[in-house]
């Protein structure tokens, strides 16, 4: 899989905690002159200090950048579900 092309709706797990987030769009920092990518996901799990399915942000470089775990190389975010219904919204990470 490659993490260049984000889809909107698609599933994707975390690298450390394994976890499911969902993609929920692609926003632009309008405070950037360049404005920024940022990738909105949401939790798809309860947290006791954030509450239900809480909404985060992340830039588009960081949510598809690989890291070391482990001493192993692997994305910070993998897609294991794509959007099913239709034809996939893909955006790509060098907007």
């Amino acid at each position: 899989m490659s993490n260049k092309k984000l889809e909107i709706g698609a599933l994707y797990q975390h690298y450390k905690n394994k976890k499911l987030y969902k993609i929920l769009a692609i926003a632009l920092n309008a405070e950037s002159e360049y404005l920024d990518s940022w990738v909105v996901y949401q939790a798809l799990y309860d947290d006791q200090k954030m509450g239900s399915q809480p909404v985060f942000i992340r830039s588009v470089a960081q949510f598809t950048e690989s890291v070391q775990f482990d001493g192993e190389c692997c994305f910070r975010f993998q897609l294991v579900e794509s959007v099913s219904s239709g034809t996939p919204r893909c955006l790509s990470s060098e907007i």
